[in-house]
């Protein structure tokens, strides 16, 4: 269906930047898809940051960044500056543009959500928002006064759409209490198809692992939630029986100088590799250099890399009850370990070094549930219906 002539506009906080290219490159490929079929104006957002206001102008779509300051007093108040800084261009590409279909990625319902609720009433578009994020469900977080703010905003956050999509079942399921069912939609996630890369934008890091004979690989933003450090104790156990191994984690993020010192004190900075975030065409072509991916993250919407990983042909250990649970199914696609269980995780890699054969075949039933269902250009079609319906 060719609807070259109507314009989309995709509101998001989650998009690569100059300082940060790797961040939300799932719904970059997104907008490069959807370009084919409409005409695409990418807005968005982000902070802390001085405000100021980015415009990169594309063959196939213009992306408008705006950043703006956090509340160093309480952060609820950054909603002020997001009415100051960021509403006013959102009204102004509203105007100039005057989108069909508004679709919103993610967006924090505080403050982007719930402080574009008014302006984006008044406009005729067509309304999607896709849920990523649950970090601002209110029992994801201890502090009493925002889960109260939280519970009573969310109901105002989600009021304005005509659908919202969820990349899990699970997170589809935990909002029902606030998003009615006949505007909720499951729409799972997707992957391009791997990026032609040249061998030598590989060598920095293959150069890392050639001379072992097992090598895991775990790709993400360094964060608590990402089990990085129960991922480097699971294998510092396994190291002691299994001497050629090599674990390679690719990522940056706060917990970086934790990491290192975790490494430096088990004695592991020859068998772990922490190399820096790199480029996705990267990424994707040296998942085939490894033998096993493994991300044991207890907080997890979805996961793309999980999916990047299947695609590659790679066993995959995922955890039980997380957004990727579904899509991993333990002993048929790949492996789900328990949450912040270190035995198991521990359990569930030695079971991959000792059954190379059953864990290949595991990786090839991965690969063909991926290519089947997980590819950009199936989620575009599913897309394209929502908009058109």
């Amino acid at each position: 269906m060719d609807n070259k002539a109507k314009k989309l506009l995709l509101i998001t906080d989650m998009f690569p930047r100059p300082e940060s290219p790797t961040d939300g490159v799932f719904v970059l490929h997104q907008v490069q898809a959807l370009a084919a079929h409409y005409q695409v104006r990418v807005f968005s957002s982000w902070f802390p940051s001085k405000a100021k206001v980015q415009v990169r102008q594309k063959p196939e779509y213009d992306v408008i960044q705006v950043y703006y300051p956090q509340s160093r007093i309480f952060y609820p108040l950054t909603a002020y500056y997001y009415h100051k800084y960021v509403l006013p261009k959102l009204k102004e590409v509203l105007d100039s543009f005057d989108p069909d279909i508004i679709h919103v990625h993610d967006c924090r319902h505080l403050p982007e959500l719930l402080c574009m609720q008014d302006l984006l009433s008044k406009h005729h578009a067509k309304k999607i928002l896709t849920v990523h994020n649950i970090q601002t469900l209110p029992e994801r977080t201890e502090r009493f006064w925002l889960k109260s703010i939280y519970q009573n905003t969310l109901p105002k956050a989600y009021r304005v759409w005509d659908k919202v999509l969820f990349v899990s079942k699970q997170l589809l399921e935990r909002m029902r209490e606030i998003i009615p069912s006949h505007k909720s939609l499951y729409i799972g996630n997707a992957i391009i198809p791997t990026p032609e890369c040249k061998d030598e934008s590989l060598k920095h890091i293959k150069d890392k692992i050639e001379s072992k004979n097992f090598n895991i690989l775990s790709v993400g933003n360094l964060v608590n939630t990402k089990g990085f450090d129960i991922l480097i104790q699971a294998f510092a156990q396994l190291q002691r029986q299994h001497k050629n191994m090599s674990l390679t984690i690719i990522g940056s993020g706060k917990q970086q100088k934790k990491l290192i010192n975790q490494i430096i004190g088990l004695g592991l900075e020859e068998q772990i590799n922490l190399i820096p975030a790199q480029p996705n065409e990267i990424v994707r072509n040296v998942y085939k250099c490894f033998d096993l991916f493994a991300l044991p993250s207890y907080s997890e919407t979805f996961g793309i890399v999980y999916l990047e990983a299947m695609e590659a042909g790679l066993p995959v250990i995922g955890v039980r009850g997380q957004g990727i649970d579904g899509v991993v199914r333990d002993g048929v696609t790949g492996l789900l370990c328990e949450p912040k269980n270190v035995s198991d995780l521990v359990s569930k890699i030695r079971w991959a070094i000792n059954n190379r054969e059953a864990a290949t075949k595991l990786a090839c039933a991965g690969q063909i549930h991926v290519r089947e269902n997980y590819m950009m250009d199936k989620l575009v079609r599913r897309l394209v219906d929502i908009y058109e319906s």
